[in-house]
């Protein structure tokens, strides 16, 4: 028998990187991508549950008041894969103003609403990268304005460009 199961990784790793300053979880979520990327979904589902049980009593004690405020437009600005997302339709989504939202999205997430949906595209980009597609599929499939710019974000944010990540996979 299989067990399956659909967890946003991302969000998780985010949530306890950046908002828990708890960078210990790191290696966890780290077995978990490696056991998920085996397609081992009882050592996935092991892993799962070992970096929950250290995260998930910091996310209940996290001061975070506005989490469940601002939970539409993390899951929109994950979902979206167009750069043309406007401050005003995600903060209408969190019935706030613009500004108000601003505030509160960098508040609770510690980055601005813009540095967080690239983060999601630069980690959608490596992954596409590791799966064999080119440089300018990556940046057609994102919607990057062009492979420079992608190149130029992925060498400023990751600190590797496409080549180096293709480079990586191939060791």
């Amino acid at each position: 028998d299989m067990v399956e199961f659909d967890v946003d990784f991302l969000s998780l790793y985010y949530q306890s990187m950046q908002v828990l300053h708890f960078p210990e979880a790191e290696k966890d979520f780290e077995f978990l991508l490696l056991a998920w990327e085996k397609e081992d979904s009882f050592e996935s589902l092991a892993a799962l549950y070992l970096l929950l049980h250290r995260v998930l009593p910091l996310l209940k004690k996290s001061e975070n008041k506005w989490g469940d405020r601002i939970l539409p437009a993390l899951k929109y600005l994950r979902d979206q894969n167009s750069e043309s997302v406007r401050v005003e339709e995600v903060a209408a989504l969190c019935y706030m103003s613009p500004s108000r939202f601003f505030v509160v999205f960098r508040e609770a997430v510690g980055v601005s609403p813009i540095q967080y949906k690239n983060r999601i595209k630069l980690a959608r980009a490596e992954a596409l990268l590791l799966q064999g597609k080119t440089t300018e599929e990556v940046c057609e499939l994102l919607h990057f304005s062009s492979p420079t710019f992608m190149r130029r974000m992925m060498k400023k944010h990751l600190g590797m460009t496409p080549r180096d990540i293709k480079k990586g996979s191939s060791i």
